[in-house]
């Protein structure tokens, strides 16, 4: 019989969740890993649903952190935020300073995230680049591995006529 884990995953939004179902949980099935995805909560409506997605402000994370925490039949809870979206008085929001250094800041702000919860069972993970990226990356992996490279080309075309720049 095998050892299955339960992980919770803390997500902005529906984009990131599917790549956790769709994605991340099926890759780590085989190594006994079961992923859940959880959408922070940001606001409770007048009718008193809940609104999901787009929490940019760290006690909202923080507060669905410590109640997946609670649950102890997670063995392990991670959030997945980006780093140029960082959450509003997290901890480390303020690591960004010249000259920039965004891999060095974005380690400081999983220290810091870890240690304001002060679980070992919480595994932060600041995503260096935007999730899209990952998308895109992955659009253009897939069009050769599919047989299709005509996307691919599409999207190196596209990402060739942007001009990027980087700020905090």
């Amino acid at each position: 019989m095998t050892d299955y884990r339960q992980l919770a995953i803390l997500v902005e939004g529906q984009t990131e969740s599917a790549f956790v179902t769709e994605i991340l949980g099926p890759y780590l099935q085989p190594f006994g890993a079961y992923v859940t995805p959880v959408i922070v909560k940001t606001a409770r409506l007048a009718d008193g649903t809940t609104y999901k997605g787009g929490g940019m402000v760290w006690k909202h994370y923080q507060e669905e952190l410590l109640r997946l925490l609670g649950s102890s039949h997670y063995r392990c809870v991670s959030i997945l935020v980006d780093f140029y979206a960082y959450p509003r008085n997290a901890p480390g929001s303020d690591c960004c300073r010249r000259p920039h250094q965004p891999r060095s800041c974005a380690d400081t702000r999983k220290e810091a995230m870890a240690a304001a919860i002060g679980s070992a069972r919480f595994v932060p993970h600041v995503v260096l680049h935007e999730f899209e990226t990952w998308v895109i990356a992955a659009a253009l992996g897939a069009g050769s591995l599919l047989g299709d490279v005509s996307v691919a080309k599409a999207l190196q075309a596209e990402a060739a006529s942007v001009v990027t720049t980087s700020s905090c």
